[in-house]
């Protein structure tokens, strides 16, 4: 089985692209919403957003506000991810598990932050979703709540587009869907004649 780790830069396209790969019947896990999923009435996470961050109402965290305590306190933002990542890594493992158990030949596990935190070295390849700085940029201006500001401080928080390119074994360009279609296609068929 390969496992790919898909990433990218805010803005970028990884869940189009993560989305794409899942119409080709390939397995993806996304990061996002495993947070998501450990936010949610898990009694070790409240006790401890209760007491580094914030008070919860009715068992539930407001992703939101934790968002906007971090946003310009690195320290915090620090404390929290390393609390919430190795649980994420947990659930990817399970994932990673379960597709060998089914005899999945190629999964995808969808990262934000592939590169930054270091889980590239449990993968076999990497993928970076990128696009010209001008169309990320009004790509994630178009999202609610969100700032040129909060951009930029999202954006120093990652590792610069060129690096992560540099650094992939794959490099899928998000401008135009249909083309990014054909390269996700291509490089589906291309890994999997690989291994047959």
């Amino acid at each position: 089985m390969i496992v790919l780790g898909l990433t990218g830069s805010i803005g970028m396209g990884k869940t189009t692209v993560a989305k794409l790969f899942a119409d080709l019947d390939v397995p993806v896990f996304n990061s996002d919403e495993a947070v998501n999923l450990i936010y949610m009435k898990n009694p070790d996470v409240l006790k401890f957003i209760k007491d580094n961050f914030i008070e919860y109402e009715n068992d539930i965290i407001c992703k939101k506000r934790i968002s906007e305590i971090v946003f310009n306190d690195k320290k915090k933002l620090a404390i929290l991810e390393k609390f919430i990542h190795p649980l994420v890594r947990e659930k990817q493992i399970n994932f990673i598990n379960e597709s060998k158990k089914k005899k999945k030949p190629l999964i995808i596990i969808e990262i934000p932050l592939l590169y930054e935190v270091g889980v590239h070295n449990f993968i076999d390849f990497s993928i970076v979703v990128t696009a010209p700085f001008e169309i990320q940029k009004s790509r994630v201006l178009q999202r609610k709540d969100m700032s040129e500001k909060k951009f930029l401080n999202i954006l120093d928080r990652q590792m610069p587009d060129r690096e992560k390119c540099a650094k992939a074994d794959y490099i899928i360009n998000n401008l135009e869907i249909e083309a990014t279609k054909k390269q996700v296609v291509n490089l589906c068929n291309k890994i999997l004649n690989s291994i047959k």
